[in-house]
């Protein structure tokens, strides 16, 4: 599967993105600088990050057997997240 076109480079910083098998989650992606995870869903190519992961945090969301639960259950949704 393809990252959605133009999703290299996002708001300026060039990412590597991996691929998660899940049935909601394609691509998940990190910047360290900015301790910003990002996270492309199969449900037409949207993005979205959130703010404040560790790279700890991150390494067990490229691990875990289920990357759409981590989304709910440990990311989760509020003030430091967002859209793209």
């Amino acid at each position: 599967m393809a990252i959605p076109a133009g999703t290299r480079n996002i708001q300026g910083v060039e990412l590597e993105w991996f691929y998660v098998s899940s049935s909601n989650v394609d691509w998940i992606a990190y910047n360290e600088q900015l301790s910003r995870c990002y996270v492309a869903f199969q449900d037409g190519g949207d993005i979205y990050y959130w703010d404040g992961i560790d790279p700890y945090t991150f390494k067990r969301f490229q691990r875990t057997d289920s990357p759409g639960g981590f989304v709910w259950n440990t990311l989760g949704y509020g003030a430091h997240s967002g859209k793209i």
